[in-house]
């Protein structure tokens, strides 16, 4: 719980390579409809830091929807404690 630190490194499946110009949004939310901020900052190409605050325990949902270079969304989900 408490504030946190995730590390994001996104590549391209095929070459390895980092994907420049990436664009995406992050969202953290437990299924109750609780949702915390989450900032995003650019630790290098393709590298990402994200910062976020788990308020409670339990099982959380991080969604990054991707909006460029092309539209996608991936879900992880995480075990708070």
């Amino acid at each position: 719980m408490g504030e946190q630190d995730l590390g994001l490194e996104v590549t391209d499946a095929q070459s390895g390579q980092r994907i420049p110009g990436l664009k995406f949004t992050v969202k953290c939310s437990m299924s109750d409809g609780m949702v915390e901020k989450v900032t995003v900052s650019i630790t290098k190409a393709g590298q990402f830091k994200l910062k976020t605050k788990f308020a409670m325990s339990g099982e959380w949902k991080l969604q990054i929807q991707q909006t460029a270079p092309i539209k996608q969304t991936v879900d992880f989900k995480l075990k708070v404690q």
